[in-house]
Formats: C-alpha cells, sequence, structure tokens
C-alpha cells in the first residue's frame, strides 16, 4: 500500500511535493529566528563591565527599571561645574577598584526593604551573552546580598527573555 502511495506522488505530484517540503523547512527554520528574536538568559548570569575591566555574577531583575551597582565610600565632587562621583566597587573575587565617573542623574529608587534611597547614576558599558549596552547604572552598596550587581530592564529591553528556572545559560 506503501509503494502505491509513494508511486502516485511521484507521478501525479513531483513538483508539489517538493514545493510542500521546501516551504515547511523554510518555515521550521527561518520564520522562528525572525518571529524571536530574543536571546534567553538564566535568572543569574556572569557579565562584564567594559568600562571597569571586571567580571560579576549577575542577578536579572526585571522589576527594576535601572541596573544597580554595588558601589561603597561614594564621594561627590564638582568639576568644571559638572557633577562626578568617585567610589570603590569590588567583586565576588576580591577584585576592587577605585571608579571615577560623571553623574547623569540623582534618582530616588524604592528598595527591596521599602526605604527610599536617593542614588547616583552613571553610565556603564554592560556585556551578557555577547551583546553589549551602555545603560544608566545606578550606585548603592549591596555588599550583603548575594550578587554584586543587578541587570534591570534598561538592559534586558528588546533583547533578552529571562528563564527564570534556569541560570548560567549563556
Amino acid at each position: 500500500m506503501e509503494l502505491i502511495i509513494q508511486r502516485i506522488i511521484k507521478i501525479k505530484y513531483p513538483h508539489f511535493i517538493k514545493y510542500f517540503f521546501t516551504m515547511i523547512l523554510l518555515i521550521v527554520l527561518i520564520v522562528p529566528a525572525k518571529l524571536y528574536p530574543y536571546k534567553i538568559v538564566g535568572y543569574k548570569e556572569k557579565i562584564m563591565i567594559k568600562d571597569l575591566d571586571m567580571k560579576y555574577s549577575a542577578l536579572m531583575d526585571t522589576g527594576a527599571g535601572l541596573c544597580t551597582l554595588h558601589a561603597y565610600g561614594i564621594r561627590m565632587k564638582r568639576r568644571n561645574n559638572k557633577l562626578y562621583v568617585r567610589f570603590y566597587t569590588s567583586n565576588k573575587k576580591g577584585q576592587r577598584l577605585r571608579i571615577e565617573k560623571r553623574v547623569v542623574n540623582i534618582v530616588s529608587i524604592r528598595s527591596s526593604n521599602g526605604l527610599i534611597e536617593r542614588r547616583f547614576v552613571i553610565y556603564l558599558t554592560i556585556s551578557l551573552a555577547k551583546i553589549s549596552r551602555k545603560v544608566q547604572v545606578t550606585l548603592t552598596n549591596r555588599i550583603r546580598m548575594s550578587t554584586r550587581i543587578l541587570i534591570g530592564r534598561n538592559f534586558l529591553k528588546g533583547l533578552f527573555l529571562v528563564d527564570s528556572s534556569r541560570k548560567n545559560i549563556t
């Protein structure tokens, strides 16, 4: 029976079969890449801050509008009528840096404990899964937190989907 069906298809519809399988192949392989342009990341990933040349284990925080970096010893300076901030930062590996960056904004943030905190905002270039973005980052002391940096929606938006059941998948 199967042999008869194959002969009928070969004789009557050879071009249709080629066309049909070509279309199926295009739909399966090409269309999803166009419709699904997002890179999937876990809730915790390794990132690189290019400006600092430091690697961090970062928490993807879809509830945070801006990224947040661990900073301590924060001091404000005025130079040439512009506001600068000098601070120290460290990662879990013990790397410690003293940084000075221009302040682009000062924002009020409600932290996870419910308190409102005023934070300096600077620009940093962050890389995740071979994608780099220059984004605004707030500064706060995260020494008691599990990760030294939070990646907020300003970095994730339009490029990444977070799989909350997985970590370190990039």
